[in-house]
């Protein structure tokens, strides 16, 4: 089975930019699904107890606990508890964002908001000038 159809072509050495490479154009056959993200789950620190979660952390013997001479055992302890304590102290919700990229932050997000504002204000600006 070939994976491209039988369009094949070379084409002139300038043809895509200023080069001195000939380029080959070819079309590609692929049945593609997008791949839908797993939702994650995400500690939702907004609706933390943070008093009971350092009322907990305080009372623990973090001395006791850390006393091993390896780093690796001591820093598994500890991550252990933080982690514990949390899901204790800190609801989790389920991530919505099945197609959300990880790069598309509320940074991101924002900027976008402000680029389609100002497209909008054009548009009405535009449509405002065209009227006889």
């Amino acid at each position: 089975k070939q994976w491209y159809q039988r369009r094949v072509a070379v084409g002139d050495e300038n043809s895509v930019c200023a080069s001195d490479h000939f380029p080959v154009f070819f079309d590609v056959k692929a049945n593609v699904r997008r791949k839908q993200a797993a939702k994650r789950e995400i500690l939702n620190y907004k609706k933390a107890d943070w008093n009971s979660l350092n009322n907990e952390l305080s009372n623990i013997p973090w001395h006791s606990l850390l006393s091993s001479s390896d780093i690796e055992t001591c820093w598994h302890n500890f991550k252990l508890t933080i982690d514990n304590a949390s899901k204790k102290h800190i609801p989790a919700i389920r991530s919505k964002d099945g197609f959300k990229p990880p790069w598309f932050d509320s940074d991101v997000y924002d900027i976008c908001r402000e680029k389609e504002r100002i497209r909008l204000e054009l548009k009405a600006l535009k449509k405002k000038r065209a009227r006889p």
